[in-house]
């Protein structure tokens, strides 16, 4: 059995797909027993229409979160870390041949047997992916809420964005709702730099966009400040989170009981660093103490250990001891094609107003149980919503 994807034939569809097909042939270059990404069988023409054909997977991480109600606990931690480490291999295998995903989300991350377990994982949907060192802002196809502050600015992007979007879906998956659950770039860049911090001036200072959302200081450093509501024009409402350390109290309500809590938090601290310099590569990542120490260790490492849940969360740094991992044989790349810009789709903010009542107690603490409970409800009108998932939005 195998699955299609038919290309409706229409303006630019060819040059669509000769970019994705191309992408995927690059795929066949990674070894099959550990890329971790959806096998490409070939392409064919059904009338004008192009079909790619590929392996037949079960249903994606997105729809499986849905139909099991997962949106209310989200996953068990352990079977977050078996996903999370299949897609960080399928990461560091990317990177081997300089391609960039761009769209990573639940709703492109495939299981192939939900009745397997523990679950084997694949990533999908190369449409919009992009050569390392040769990124067309025109051809990305991203999901806002996953996109890393430098892809919502439009600034120089590199495979470090794939590794931000990894994080949040892998909130996502423990908690069961989006970090960042704004259709809106003002919000999101807002409330990153509220939990995570201002992104480094190297990042803003390259932003096609950057003007649209802060403003310059002279001679002063930091060399912008993000505008406030006002003078965005927007209306000013309070975000889900803080501080870094509200996600991490969330992760702890819902995950009260998981071994190796604070090692995910401190995994996720690092994939989430708003300067992708300084951000957590593949190859780190899977030697991060989250993958490699079992069960009994972890316990041992949470009952030893201080609380990883710093507010100043650029200054904390990681120094890995890296193991070389094998790269695979090296075969000349093939040229990829652009293709045009799709259009933006605009999504329903309904239910966005409900993120903001009775988290605050008398001593201005969050209320994480009315907060999780507010986040449920959100969470099944954002997974119900047809119109959860779009592209672009620059």
């Amino acid at each position: 059995m195998e699955a299609v994807k038919v290309m409706k034939s229409r303006t630019g569809v060819i040059e669509k797909a000769k970019h994705e097909i191309q992408i995927l042939k690059q795929l066949r270059r990674l070894d099959p027993n550990t890329r971790h990404v959806v096998r490409f069988n070939s392409f064919f023409f059904n009338m004008e229409d192009i079909c790619l054909s590929f392996e037949f997977l079960d249903v994606d991480l997105h729809a499986y979160i849905c139909e099991t109600r997962l949106y209310e606990t989200g996953l068990p931690l352990p079977e977050v870390r078996h996903i999370m480490e299949q897609l960080v291999m399928a990461l560091h295998q990317l990177k081997t041949i300089g391609i960039i995903h761009v769209d990573i989300k639940p709703g492109n991350v495939m299981i192939v047997d939900r009745h397997e377990k523990p679950l084997r994982v694949k990533l999908v949907d190369f449409g919009g992916a992009q050569m390392s060192g040769n990124v067309d802002f025109e051809t990305c196809i991203c999901t806002q809420m996953y996109s890393a502050p430098e892809v919502l600015l439009r600034s120089e992007m590199n495979e470090a964005l794939d590794m931000w979007s990894l994080g949040v879906t892998a909130f996502e998956l423990a908690v069961g709702t989006p970090m960042f659950p704004y259709r809106r770039r003002y919000r999101l860049l807002n409330s990153i730099i509220k939990i995570l911090g201002q992104p480094p001036d190297h990042v803003l200072d390259k932003g096609q966009q950057t003007k649209q959302f802060f403003n310059r200081k002279t001679n002063d450093h930091p060399s912008w400040t993000i505008k406030t509501a006002e003078e965005y024009g927007v209306s000013d409402k309070e975000d889900v989170f803080n501080c870094f350390d509200d996600v991490a109290g969330m992760l702890s309500v819902l995950q009260e009981h998981a071994t190796g809590l604070d090692l995910f938090i401190d995994l996720l601290k690092n994939m989430l660093q708003v300067d992708p310099n300084q951000r957590i590569t593949p190859v780190e990542a899977l030697q991060h103490l989250f993958f490699t120490v079992k069960e009994e260790k972890a316990k041992e490492l949470e009952t030893t250990s201080k609380d990883p849940c710093m507010e100043n969360i650029p200054d904390i740094q990681t120094n890995y001891a890296v193991d070389q991992l094998v790269k695979p044989e090296h075969v000349q790349p093939e040229t990829v094609v652009s293709q045009e810009n799709p259009a933006e789709v605009q999504p329903d903010n309904s239910g966005e107003d409900q993120l903001n009542d009775g988290f605050q107690t008398e001593d201005n603490t969050l209320n994480y149980n009315c907060f999780v409970n507010t986040l449920r409800t959100v969470g099944q009108i954002i997974y119900r919503t047809d119109h959860f998932d779009w592209f672009g939005g620059f």
